[in-house]
C-alpha cells in the first residue's frame, strides 16, 4: 500500500497511522518523493515486485526534500520509527550525526557481501563513527549521488560568435570569461540585467555550501584530518583566497544582487530565464527540467561542462555528496528492511530506478553506468555527468569523518561568511577568521 503525502501536516498523520496499524510482517517505510513521476513510478514497481516475491506487505509513503529529515526526527523523538527511511537531505543534515549517536542498525551484514559492486567514495561516506562503540562500520545504504555540475547557455554564446570551446579551462579565467561577455550579451538580449555569473551568494541555499566547496577544492583547503581533527586555521590562506574568488562576481558586478537571498530553486530560475549566461548546481537538475518540456534546450541550447582546473594547473577534485537510506535502532521489521535494500539493490532495480530520474542522480555502483541511458554518446549532459564521476576524483564532505561538522553544514556557516563580504563589506580575511573558528567550536562538541 502506498500513502502519499506531499507536506508535512498530512505526512504526521497519515504516516502515523502506518507505523502503529503496521503488522509484525509488515515492511514501513519512508521515501523521499522525487522530482519527476517517472522515479516514482519505478519504485512503485519495485515494492509491488518486492511484495510479490517475499510475501511482505509494503505500506510505504512519499516525502517531499524538507519534510523527510523533518519526518525522520520527530519519529525519533516520538520512538515509532520508520522500518526504512530514506532522503536526499540524511546525508547533508543527519546520517553521521544519528550514526555517531547509536541511532542507526549497523548493516554491514549487507554492504560487507557486496562492497566490491560500489564505487569506493560511496562506502566510505557509510563508513561511520558509532560514538558508543569507538568504532567504525556501515550504518548506512549507499543509494546515488550528487555533485557539482556546471552549465551554460550555448545558445547565447552563439548569437555573439562563441561557444563552450572558447571557455578557458583555468581557474581565473574561467570565472572571468562569463563577466566578460556580459556587456555584449546584454545588447544582443536588450537584458540590462542579464549577467554573467549565476552564483548562489546566500545563507538560505545549500547550493552555497555545495559550490564552495568545489572553490575551497580548488585552492587546496582542508577543513579536517582523517582522524577529524580540525586543520582549516593551518589552511587560512587558502580559505582567503577561495573566499576572494567565490565573490569576485559581486565585486565585478556580473553577478545578479538577488542571489544574496537565493533559496536552492532560485538560480535554476534566473539561468532559465536566460538572466545568467552560466550557474553551477549541484545535480543535473537543470538540463533533466527541459528534457520534455523544451528538447531544444535540452540537447542544443544548454550546455553542462567540466568545472576549470584548479588555479595551479591539477585537475580539481569534485565534493560528493552519497545519497542514505537507513534503518533506525527500535525499527520493528528490520530484516524486512535489509531484505528490501537487497532487492533493490539487484541492477534490474535500482538500475531503471535511477534511470528514471532522467540523469539527476549518479549510479554509486559503476555496473549501473553499463547501460543505454548512460553510454547514449548523443546526450550531451550525461557524457560529462559520466567523465565527472567515473574518471575525476572525488573526495566525500568533512562530516563523514567528523559529525560534529554537521552544524557547519545545518547552519550554512559558509554562506553566512559569504554574507559577511558580500552583505556587510567584512574584509575576507575576517569572514575566514570567523568561519575558523565557527569550525573548531563545532569541532570541539
Amino acid at each position: 500500500m502506498k500513502t502519499l503525502a506531499i507536506g508535512l501536516l498530512a505526512g504526521t498523520f497519515l504516516t502515523g497511522i502506518a507505523v502503529q496499524s503496521a503488522s509484525a510482517e509488515d515492511l514501513v517505510i519512508w521515501w523521499n518523493k522525487s522530482y519527476y513521476q517517472e522515479e516514482d513510478d519505478k519504485f512503485d514497481e519495485i515494492v509491488k515486485a518486492f511484495e510479490a516475491e517475499t510475501g511482505i506487505n509494503v505500506d510505504y509513503s512519499l516525502f517531499i526534500n524538507e519534510d523527510a529529515p523533518i519526518k525522520a526526527l520527530a519519529a525519533l523523538s516520538a520512538g515509532e520509527v520508520p522500518d526504512l527511511a530514506f532522503g536526499f537531505l540524511f546525508d547533508l543534515q543527519h546520517t553521521s550525526r544519528w550514526a555517531y549517536e547509536g541511532k542507526l542498525v549497523d548493516v554491514s551484514d549487507v554492504l560487507e557481501p557486496m562492497k566490491d559492486r560500489f564505487m569506493p567514495v560511496a562506502l566510505e561516506s557509510v563508513n561511520l563513527l558509532n560514538g558508543e562503540t569507538g568504532e567504525r562500520s556501515y550504518y548506512a545504504f549507499p543509494t546515488q549521488q550528487q555533485t557539482a555540475h556546471i552549465h551554460v547557455w550555448n545558445s547565447l554564446l552563439k548569437e555573439i560568435g562563441q561557444s563552450v570551446d572558447d571557455i578557458p579551462g583555468t581557474w581565473n579565467e574561467f570565472w572571468q570569461y562569463y563577466c566578460d561577455q556580459q556587456g555584449e550579451l546584454r545588447q544582443v538580449t536588450g537584458n540590462r540585467n542579464f549577467y554573467g555569473v549565476g552564483q548562489p551568494m546566500s545563507s538560505s541555499a545549500s547550493d552555497t555550501i555545495f559550490h564552495f566547496m568545489m572553490f575551497a577544492n580548488a585552492f587546496d583547503v582542508e577543513w579536517i584530518d582523517d582522524q577529524g581533527n580540525a586543520v582549516l586555521r593551518d589552511h587560512r590562506q587558502q580559505l582567503i583566497d577561495a573566499l576572494d574568488s567565490y565573490v569576485m562576481p559581486v565585486r565585478e558586478r556580473c553577478n545578479p544582487p538577488g542571489a544574496v537571498n537565493w533559496i536552492d530553486s532560485d538560480n535554476n530560475v534566473n539561468f532559465l530565464n536566460q538572466v545568467t549566461l552560466m550557474t553551477p548546481n549541484p545535480s543535473m537538475s537543470i538540463p533533466a527540467s527541459q528534457y520534455s518540456q523544451n528538447p531544444e534546450n535540452y540537447t542544443t541550447n544548454i550546455a553542462s561542462i567540466e568545472w576549470p582546473d584548479k588555479p595551479g594547473g591539477e585537475p580539481i577534485v569534485y565534493m560528493t555528496s552519497i545519497k542514505t537510506a537507513v534503518i533506525f535502532e527500535g525499527a520493528r521489521n528490520v530484516e524486512g528492511a535489509k531484505e528490501f535494500m537487497r532487492f533493490l539493490y539487484e541492477p534490474e532495480n535500482i538500475g531503471p530506478y535511477l534511470e528514471g530520474s532522467l540523469g539527476r542522480w549518479f549510479p554509486v555502483m559503476p555496473a549501473l553506468v553499463d547501460t543505454p541511458f548512460w553510454q547514449d554518446g548523443t546526450d550531451p549532459h550525461r557524457e560529462i555527468h559520466r567523465l565527472q564521476y567515473m574518471e575525476r576524483p572525488q573526495n566525500p564532505f568533512p562530516f563523514v569523518y567528523n559529525h560534529r561538522f554537521m552544524p557547519i553544514m545545518t547552519e550554512n556557516a559558509i554562506g553566512k561568511a559569504v554574507g559577511r563580504i558580500v552583505l556587510e563589506d567584512w574584509s575576507t580575511e575576517d569572514a575566514a577568521d570567523e568561519l575558523i573558528e565557527r569550525v573548531e567550536t563545532a569541532l570541539q562538541g
